[in-house]
């Protein structure tokens, strides 16, 4: 068994606003409780604005969106 950082990725490029054009619209969504939905709601309101035509995605920063998505950008400190 193995275990793994998964915020050790290498994934920095959205953090430097590399190829994010300036209109970009970003949605941040924050709680007081881990359990408030917070991941749930994003990857909703991503996949309805992806069914309604527009480029969106979910950018994960902690190990469980990373782990759940596939990928992400860490917020390390």
């Amino acid at each position: 068994m193995q275990l793994v950082d998964v915020r050790q990725n290498g994934e920095r490029d959205v953090t430097r606003r590399l190829g994010i054009r300036e209109g970009c619209l970003r949605i941040h969504t924050i709680g007081n409780d881990c359990s408030c939905g917070k991941m749930v709601t994003s990857f909703e309101i991503a996949r309805g604005l992806n069914g309604a035509g527009v480029d969106a995605a979910f950018v994960a920063t902690g190990q469980t969106g990373i782990l759940v998505s596939g990928s992400g950008c860490p917020s390390i400190a």
